[in-house]
């Protein structure tokens, strides 16, 4: 018989798959209770969460036609296509907001924040590999429609089953820390902390945000989840 100490060390040597601690089957939709502070004053909402599906998006980057004869037309503009599973999120039946992700190997990404829209730096949320795994990315993230120079750092490590419903789940721990450069405001944090469970995706999620003295918390759990 396998005592539960030794299944977590067993799971803490096998390979992970980031696809069953980040499922992104098109059908699922997950409902969270969310609690939210901002200068002292509390709320609680309902957060939906749907998985769409694959959809096309695009972007415009600039080349030299070395073809071209005319030094003058050399430089030219061409579309840049990709794709990213849409997740559309939204609070007590507001209009949803969307977000598409990617898996590449074991991380998964962020490609797009608009419909129809391809980022030009996609960016990693979470990562699984070894235990710990560990990653880092430099470079411009989407704040509010408009890029902004960041750094990512993050570490996903295997933690003890979750219980959700009287079931009990293998589950993955990621703590994130944010560090983005929001001039003229000046320099904003967020540490963030999330567990995945297999299966499940997101069953909960804290997040303690800075920008100066501005300071918003918020914590996330899931309620319910309807699988496809």
């Amino acid at each position: 018989m396998i005592t539960a100490l030794a299944t977590f060390v067993l799971l803490g040597q096998q390979e992970l798959m980031v696809e069953e601690y980040f499922p992104l089957q098109p059908g699922i939709i997950r409902f969270y209770d969310e609690d939210f502070e901002h200068k002292g004053k509390r709320s609680k909402f309902t957060i939906i969460e749907k998985i769409i599906g694959s959809s096309e998006l695009k972007r415009y980057e600039k080349y030299i036609d070395e073809t071209e004869l005319d030094p003058n037309l050399k430089e030219k503009i061409r579309p840049v296509i990709g794709e990213g599973i849409e997740v559309t999120t939204s609070v007590e039946g507001q209009t949803p907001a969307s977000t598409f992700y990617k898996i590449d190997g074991r991380t998964v990404f962020i490609v797009g924040v608009e419909k129809g829209a391809l980022l030009v730096n996609a960016y990693p949320i979470v990562s699984v590999g070894r235990n710990p795994e560990t990653w880092v990315y430099s470079g411009p993230i989407d704040v509010m429609g408009a890029p902004a120079p960041a750094i990512i750092e993050g570490e996903t490590k295997v933690i003890r089953d979750y219980k959700f419903n009287n079931k009990t789940y293998p589950a993955i721990e990621a703590k994130v820390k944010y560090t983005i450069n929001l001039e003229p405001a000046g320099i904003a944090e967020s540490h963030q902390r999330a567990i995945y469970a297999r299966g499940l995706g997101l069953v909960e999620y804290e997040e303690t945000g800075k920008v100066g003295d501005n300071v918003t918390k918020r914590k996330r759990k899931l309620s319910r989840i309807q699988l496809p």
